[in-house]
């Protein structure tokens, strides 16, 4: 489950959904793209997805509270988050988000796909 404002990243994470959750496999988890943080809390309690990716700065709930939000509902609190965004960002916010990753943009696509591999076969 991807959830950003920017539709910059829309190649790189169908791509990734591509490699990861391949359409040929009928009961394979589909890849929803969310571009608001208060519509991914029932989607994730919904579709229990493998990984979030998370952006940082988004319109109305920001990624901050989305991921503290997602960590305090025993529904989704077991699903890896990975937030991406610019380094000093990640840096000013690192206390306040509970995420298992972290990834500076602009970032290396070998670097994104093995922390989405790495993440989704540990959930």
């Amino acid at each position: 489950m991807v959830i950003m404002a920017g539709v910059t990243l829309n190649f790189v994470v169908k791509r990734l959904c591509e490699i990861y959750l391949s359409p040929s496999v009928p009961e394979a988890p589909r890849c929803p793209i969310v571009w608001w943080g208060a519509a991914a809390l029932p989607l994730a309690r919904d579709l229990q997805p493998a990984v979030i990716l998370l952006d940082i700065n988004m319109p109305g709930m920001d990624g901050i509270e989305v991921s503290q939000r997602l960590r305090d509902d025993p529904a989704t609190a077991h699903i890896p988050i990975i937030v991406m965004s610019a380094q000093d960002r990640l840096r000013a916010t690192g206390p306040l988000m509970p995420v298992n990753d972290r990834l500076p943009k602009p970032f290396d696509l070998t670097v994104l796909y093995a922390t989405v591999a790495r993440w989704a076969q540990a959930s």
